[in-house]
């Protein structure tokens, strides 16, 4: 009897822990940093990557890239001179197959002059 009690009791829990949300599909935001006392930096340079999701509240890639512009001229950046697209790609030869809608994602490179500035980019966005 204490057996199958135990069975149980590890079945459910191995239940409990199987339901929880994977760490990848939260959002989330990473940094790298080299650090040399002796030079002030005057370039700093942020990789920004944007995608259209798969769910059900897809956003378009044009919605997030108004977004992103209206929030970078609001901290005063001239995305003229200090935004450059880095990389874009989409799934378009997988639509053939699938019949399914084509995604899109972008990857943009923004150059700011000093430290400040770079964490409000990094707040707002």
């Amino acid at each position: 009897m204490k057996k199958i009690v135990l069975l149980l009791t590890f079945t459910f829990c191995g239940i409990n822990f199987a339901q929880t949300k994977n760490f990848i599909d939260q959002p989330y935001l990473e940094t790298t940093a080299k650090v040399d006392s002796l030079v002030t930096p005057d370039r700093i340079f942020l990789s920004i990557y944007i995608h259209e999701g798969e769910d059900r509240n897809k956003i378009s890639l044009e919605k997030q890239e108004r977004k992103m512009a209206a929030v970078l001229e609001n901290l005063k950046i001239d995305l003229k001179k200090q935004l450059k697209l880095d990389n874009l790609a989409s799934n378009f030869k997988k639509y053939f197959l699938k019949r399914k809608d084509v995604l899109k994602s972008k990857s943009y490179i923004l150059e700011v002059y000093d430290a400040m500035t770079a964490g409000n980019v990094l707040i707002e966005l």
